[in-house]
């Protein structure tokens, strides 16, 4: 899951470069958290506690729909548009 994020995000940050994105700073800040916070949920899995296992779940399945719904809808509306003009 790691390795497929950063590829994801790498790819994704090369499309809002090129074709001048202008909320790529704050996409690439959303990112970048979520990968630390990936580093974190990595580490602490190692616990072996449920609790921090459901948290983990909760946090994925939150952040992946909000991130989806929001920045990269917000990335696809500005491509539309970009190509439109």
């Amino acid at each position: 899951m790691e390795d497929y994020t950063k590829y994801h995000f790498d790819m994704e940050e090369e499309m809002q470069d090129a074709n001048k994105y202008p909320e790529i700073m704050q996409h690439k800040i959303e990112h970048h958290e979520f990968i630390d916070k990936l580093t974190l949920l990595k580490r602490d899995s190692k616990k072996d506690n449920l609790l921090l296992s459901l948290k983990t779940i909760d946090y994925l399945k939150d952040w992946t729909i909000n991130h989806i719904l929001g920045s990269d809808k917000d990335f696809g509306d500005y491509l539309r548009n970009f190509e439109g003009t």
